[in-house]
């Protein structure tokens, strides 16, 4: 992929947490691996099939994926990629980055 093609887009967020964050040992990466973090609906609209694409033009990085169908509710194609790892659906965002240290949210 070029890199001319990619954009980075700096958003501010405020999470304020509902859940105790992990010591921070247990955050340290156990891996030299990008750690990419992807969440909302997995829903057709959502373009999944994109991020699939991602997944596989980036081996080098592991992305979790938390969400679930909202409004689509036939049946959606997963690939079956060792770097792809679905979560399944989170209450809060404070609930994602408690247990694991991203380096990018892809959306």
């Amino acid at each position: 992929m070029e890199a001319s093609r990619l954009h980075v887009v700096y958003n501010p967020s405020r999470v304020r947490p509902t859940a105790q964050p992990l010591a921070s040992s247990l955050l340290q990466r156990d891996s030299d691996r990008l750690q990419v973090l992807w969440a909302g609906r997995i829903d057709r609209e959502k373009l999944p099939e994109v991020l699939f694409e991602i997944c596989r033009q980036a081996p080098f990085a592991d992305f979790w994926v938390y969400g679930q169908r909202v409004v689509d509710q036939d049946a959606l194609t997963v690939p079956d990629l060792p770097n792809l790892h679905l979560e399944g659906p989170f209450s809060h965002p404070a609930e994602l980055v408690a247990a694991r240290r991203y380096d990018a949210f892809l959306l």
